[in-house]
């Protein structure tokens, strides 16, 4: 077979392997190909019902809701709006096994990488904005809060903690109380009971120092810019297009199906993939090697 046959094959082998990844991802995301023309939407999963994000720009949140906060004070939502600071608002859980996490160590990422950051206004978490994450669990207690929040304060630079500890606020509450606040910012979350997790869309509001939604950003990155943008506007009580892709925490368990099943399928098709690309790799070495060989090269 000619060389040029062969490294034809292997591009080939490339080009199959980018047919198959990008039918995997549509496969991953509930396209399917026949989807890609029409523009047909899937039902959502049993588990997924309820979960998600409708979008409330200029809302006000219940500012007289009671709350708990991480050193066991008994306080209301509105005490923190007391300071004219812009606040990003989060509802996470300390025990979330899956993107809670995930979201509040970029979240705090972002905000450290802030005053490092060239052509940008300095915003620092205690000094020009404040932060509150709720908890959705009305089982957690304000010692398990006080010890999510040290975690994340101790990634600060010693010199910024004592404003990061005291510009961000852990909150404990009854169930009543937490889906006041989840309902007024359009925060669609479930628990099951059998699992004892959460299900919810990991999303960030920022908000003015009146306690309105200023602007959704969603997903589990939050880049400086954008972080100080929204936070400047939030400031001047401008309200903001949203940002970024709504996500799901959901815990995947194999007998229930779920959206986290899709990423074992996803995983099943990169590899097959890889494997016949490797293949083809080999196949065509294969036959340069001897077409070299019959040649004399």
């Amino acid at each position: 077979m000619p060389i040029r046959n062969a490294k034809r094959l292997a591009g080939a082998g490339l080009l199959a392997a980018v047919v198959a990844l990008s039918s995997a991802a549509a496969h991953a995301a509930g396209v399917r190909p026949e989807d890609q023309i029409r523009d047909t939407k899937e039902k959502a999963p049993r588990q997924l019902e309820g979960v998600g994000l409708t979008e409330k720009s200029g809302a006000q949140l219940p500012l007289d809701t009671p709350f708990v906060d991480e050193n066991g004070k008994a306080v209301k939502l509105g005490d923190y709006f007391k300071t004219g600071l812009p606040v990003i608002l989060t509802l996470n859980y300390s025990d979330c096994p899956m993107l809670c996490g995930v979201m509040l160590d970029a979240l705090t990422r972002s905000i450290i990488e802030i005053p490092e950051t060239d052509g940008i206004i300095k915003m620092a978490l205690g000094q020009q904005f404040s932060m509150i994450t709720v908890s959705l669990n009305p089982k957690e207690t304000p010692k398990k809060a006080s010890h999510t929040k040290a975690g994340y304060i101790q990634r600060f630079d010693k010199g910024l903690r004592p404003d990061a500890k005291n510009g961000w606020h852990f909150l404990t509450g009854k169930q009543k109380d937490i889906k006041a606040v989840a309902d007024a910012v359009g925060f669609g979350y479930r628990h099951r009971v059998k699992e004892d997790d959460y299900l919810h869309p990991t999303v960030i509001m920022v908000l003015s120092s009146k306690g309105k939604v200023m602007r959704y950003i969603n997903g589990i990155e939050y880049g400086p810019k954008l972080l100080t943008e929204s936070l400047t506007s939030a400031g001047n009580a401008t309200p903001q297009e949203s940002a970024g892709f709504v996500l799901s925490c959901f815990h995947y368990e194999a007998k229930a199906g779920s959206y986290a099943a899709m990423g074992q399928h996803l995983m099943s098709y990169v590899a097959g993939a890889f494997a016949f690309l490797l293949f083809a790799a080999i196949a065509a070495w294969h036959f340069i090697k001897k077409k070299k060989a019959r040649s004399g090269v």
